[in-house]
């Protein structure tokens, strides 16, 4: 025991002058090892199965402490996102909003397409949903996200805000929970803010079950999608 804890004292204390960049990183126990790993001051993803190590990169930086089934990237030398398979190859670009690349929100994160925008489970490695969307929020607890369609970009300074368009409310599974025929929509937890021909109606997003009762009175006509009304 008291030789194991002076090797581990050692250890600690050479990483503390070499900033451990010769060690393997620590990865979960698993069928394959996957990780990151720096090399001369590049970033590479790598994927060790047991009979090779592939390197994938180099990258700017790494947003995933490790490479699983994909990994979070930036492209080196630009300001741009990807997700990458075990192989490099480029699975979505990830989108980002006023300067920021955008977070994963209840295991979801935002991607774009030839200019769509669709969601990204990390659950399931797919396209929760498909890059569709002219412009879509980040995902609530509730699974649900603000989406508009034929809606225009502006900034204000470097800030980008988008307007005009058809707005609803979709959830994680790709289906409509509010039918986008609104003029706008915001979210301020817990509620969404619908308007429409200069009305507006607040609704919480904790019961989604009250959209359609509460839309209907507010708006006195059905807008609420069938399956949601099924539910």
């Amino acid at each position: 025991m008291y030789r194991q804890h002076t090797k581990i004292l050692i250890t600690l204390i050479s990483c503390a002058f070499s900033a451990c960049s010769s060690m393997r990183p620590i990865v979960n126990e698993g069928p394959a090892d996957t990780s990151l790993q720096r090399v001369q001051g590049d970033v590479y993803c790598y994927y060790q199965s047991p009979d090779k190590k592939t390197l994938l990169g180099p990258y700017a930086a790494c947003l995933d402490e490790k490479l699983d089934l994909f990994a979070r990237v930036q492209e080196k030398g630009r300001y741009r996102f990807m997700t990458i398979d075990r192989l490099g190859k480029t699975i979505n670009e990830i989108y980002v909003e006023n300067n920021h690349v955008d977070d994963v929100e209840h295991g979801h994160y935002r991607f774009i397409d030839h200019g769509k925008m669709g969601l990204f489970s990390v659950h399931t490695g797919q396209a929760a949903v498909r890059p569709e969307l002219d412009w879509v929020s980040p995902v609530t607890e509730k699974g649900q996200a603000i989406a508009c369609i034929d809606c225009q970009k502006s900034w204000d300074g470097d800030h980008v805000y988008h307007h005009g368009g058809r707005w609803g409310v979709i959830d994680a599974s790709s289906s409509w929970v509010v039918e986008p025929t609104y003029d706008a929509i915001t979210h301020s937890d817990p509620e969404f803010v619908f308007l429409k021909n200069r009305q507006k109606c607040e609704v919480s997003h904790n019961v989604p079950e009250l959209f359609e009762p509460v839309l209907n009175s507010c708006f006195g006509e059905a807008t609420v999608s069938q399956a949601t009304a099924q539910r």
